[in-house]
């Protein structure tokens, strides 16, 4: 029996995905360019502080930032 996916996205709405957008901003503010979504988890996962700085800054964030991210117990994650 041979599996066919019910539903493949057109390229533009792939495009348009936050995903993408979160991609092209790093790439334009930061320089970072992640083939793909492996390459950029394994990113936030080894740099967490650059991460959470990064999703504030795409996420429009209005506040103090602070020194970097608090996560407690980070050996749980």
């Amino acid at each position: 029996m041979t599996m066919h996916p019910i539903w493949t996205p057109s390229a533009e709405w792939v495009n348009n995905t936050n995903f993408k957008k979160y991609q092209a901003f790093l790439k334009e503010k930061h320089g970072f360019d992640f083939a793909n979504y492996d390459a950029l988890h394994q990113w936030s996962v080894t740099h967490k502080a650059d991460f959470w700085r990064s999703m504030w800054e795409f996420a429009g964030i209005i506040g103090e930032l602070g020194s970097g991210p608090y996560l407690e117990n980070e050996d749980n994650f």
